[in-house]
């Protein structure tokens, strides 16, 4: 994103001929908290490195939108599955394997998206397809399949699928939190760059993660 900043900050894109661009962002420019059906209006408020850069790219691309130099649109996500996801699956079905208890109930829900509709949904505004924003907003939206899933459905299903016991207990989120949070701090540990359990990780599946998509319908 960075990288991106600095291309787009020196005009390469109009430079070249570009007309229309579509940034894939993510739903973590809002903070790691928790979101119930938020929609686009909701807040940035990036808290960490990777989040922050992302917001930062999304306004370079906003600027450039406003200015009409540009047909700029911003496209937000949380969770993307599908054939060669090598992140959201996976780390579910192990997490299903190896933690035999809840956080907080398992009650959270999650924005999930498969794949090949985030690619529709995608060349929609990269086509001109998609329509122009309403008279006031920007051109920002969520992509999500729009249904509610909770992350107990999630992990039942999986247990389901590969006759894993599912879990029996439910620990609050600060008690599993907490100690990962101090290792973090101890060791200088960055939560979103660790490839496994990380305290960032624990909340995203511990708190709501649900966004409406009622703009990009």
């Amino acid at each position: 994103a960075v990288q991106f900043a600095h291309l787009f900050a020196d005009d390469a894109a109009i430079d070249a001929g570009v007309e229309r661009f579509v940034y894939v962002s993510t739903v973590g420019v809002y903070g790691h908290g928790a979101h119930r059906d938020a929609d686009e209006t909701t807040p940035v408020r990036p808290d960490t490195p990777f989040s922050a850069s992302k917001a930062a790219a999304e306004e370079i691309v906003m600027e450039h939108a406003r200015s009409d130099r540009l047909d700029g649109t911003v496209l937000r996500h949380r969770f993307v599955y599908g054939a060669g996801d090598l992140a959201v699956v996976p780390r579910m079905i192990r997490a299903a394997r190896h933690y035999p208890f809840w956080i907080s109930g398992g009650r959270a829900r999650l924005s999930l998206v498969y794949a090949p509709d985030f690619a529709r949904v995608v060349g929609r505004f990269a086509t001109g397809d998609s329509g122009e924003p309403a008279a006031g907003e920007e051109p920002v939206y969520h992509v999500t399949s729009g249904e509610e899933v909770t992350y107990r459905r999630v992990i039942t299903t999986i247990c389901d699928a590969f006759d894993y016991s599912a879990p029996k207990l439910s620990l609050p989120l600060w008690l599993v939190q907490t100690p990962l949070v101090i290792r973090e701090r101890l060791r200088g540990i960055d939560p979103e760059a660790v490839s496994g359990v990380s305290s960032l990780r624990v909340k995203m599946i511990a708190l709501d993660n649900q966004f409406s998509n009622r703009r990009v319908l």
